[in-house]
């Protein structure tokens, strides 16, 4: 049936239902998305400000110049008498955290320190550990929050085998951490 033969009232309801449906349409395929990718991104946003003012604070917010001064006086980095010295601090330094957080460490493995400039050493320890969720999401915090300067390069988790005492499956983690030591001789 053509619109023109409709009765006045059926095209005034046709246009509007058309006028809702198309407000609609504009709202759920433009409006919705547009927000929700705003709000991601003012997350996103704030996520990346709390990083660079605790970058700043790391540096001491100077310029490339003062860097290799200003880190090798920070209290968050490890010394030692040499590089493999920073080294097992680090490890002690996550092992206690672990424990402290119910995390079982099974193994850390550190590699060879690489020179990072001329006041800095990187430090990195590879870890196999066991632990529930809670253990493994407080020991990463504490890890982000603690005194010691760490870096969480990257991270594996998966199912281990089901416990015969208790039924449970803890969490299988797998983690590279990173840190950076002043050199012989250098200060805290």
């Amino acid at each position: 049936m053509p619109f023109a033969a409709l009765s006045v009232r059926d095209r005034r309801a046709l246009q509007r239902g058309a006028i809702v449906l198309v407000a609609a349409l504009v709202y759920a395929l433009g409006v919705r998305p547009s927000r929700e990718r705003r709000a991601q991104l003012l997350e996103q946003l704030e996520a990346e400000r709390a990083v660079l003012s605790r970058e700043r604070a790391v540096i001491g917010a100077r310029g490339p110049s003062d860097t290799a001064k200003s880190v090798a006086g920070m209290p968050k980095l490890f010394t030692g008498v040499d590089a493999t010295i920073a080294s097992a601090s680090l490890v002690d330094y996550l092992a206690g955290e672990a424990e402290r957080h119910e995390v079982w460490l099974q193994q850390a493995v550190t590699t060879p320190p690489k020179s990072a400039n001329g006041a800095l050493v990187d430090l990195e320890v590879k870890v196999r550990a066991e632990s529930d969720m809670r253990g493994l999401l407080r020991w990463l915090s504490a890890l982000e929050r603690g005194p010691m300067l760490s870096h969480v390069q990257s991270l594996n988790v998966r199912s281990a085998q089901v416990d015969e005492e208790n039924g449970m499956s803890p969490l299988a983690i797998s983690a590279t951490i990173r840190s950076m030591a002043t050199r012989a001789g250098g200060a805290r």
